[in-house]
């Protein structure tokens, strides 16, 4: 399943900022944008576009966001992009996928996706697409992306307030990606938070030694209380637990 995309906000470089997203994301295109508000709606209503997901911004010159989704909504899905916190009561009234409250970082955008995928797979009846084998993280340029293969990552591990992930290739690349977020972002067939400062991908680790485990090559990773239960749980056979 692809999903398209249209962008609705009356600031251009907010819309810059979602087209960069979107493009980044496996899984989703752009069919269009607009920051006219008036203009988007009559293109919504008579359906000379026809989009999976709209994101809108809610305080918008001539019509607002939030009346653009109460006429469109449950033919399409919503995600609102706005600087206001106090219209998230307003987003669950016209059944919004989500509410991103800018400005938001490209892991919250893509939590937000992984929930739009859902949504709108149940609504269709259509098949779950699986979840993108990939995670893009910020490079060194203004514009640059670095490309994270799911299945190389050997584990993940929090450093002040950014993320080192390390590599089965020995690399290692930081982002100032929270834990929690790469937690929602990645995988939960493979990867499975053991430690309030480690992530750790269960196709990687070589054993297990109480409460350490030991990863392919090396990295030594603790077990806390908080997360050991969950932890056995998913590695334990149906049966043995």
């Amino acid at each position: 399943m692809e999903l398209s995309c249209y962008m609705v906000d009356d600031y251009q470089y907010s819309l810059d900022l979602l087209n960069y997203y979107i493009t980044n994301t496996p899984g989703l295109k752009v069919i269009g944008q607009d920051t006219d508000s008036e203009k988007a709606l009559s293109k919504l209503m008579l359906q000379e576009i026809s989009p999976d997901i709209v994101f809108l911004d809610i305080e918008m010159p001539k019509v607002s966001g939030l009346d653009i989704a109460r006429i469109i909504q449950g033919k399409t899905g919503i995600i609102f992009t706005t600087a206001k916190r106090e219209f998230s009561q307003e987003s669950y009234e016209v059944e919004a996928i989500d509410y991103l409250v800018k400005p938001f970082a490209f892991e919250k955008f893509q939590s937000s996706i992984k929930k739009a995928f859902h949504s709108i797979s149940l609504r269709s009846g259509a098949t779950v697409q699986a979840e993108p084998e990939v995670l893009f993280i910020p490079g060194n340029g203004k514009s640059e992306s670095i490309k994270i293969v799911h299945r190389n990552i050997s584990y993940i591990k929090a450093s002040s307030n950014y993320s080192d992930l390390y590599m089965v290739n020995d690399k290692v690349h930081y982002t100032f990606f929270g834990l929690g977020d790469l937690e929602i972002s990645l995988p939960k067939s493979s990867f499975i938070r053991v430690h309030k400062s480690y992530i750790v991908n269960l196709h990687h680790i070589a054993k297990i030694n109480n409460d350490l485990i030991f990863m392919e090559g090396k990295g030594e990773i603790p077990i806390s209380d908080t997360y050991k239960k969950a932890f056995w749980d998913k590695i334990t056979p149906p049966g043995k637990r």
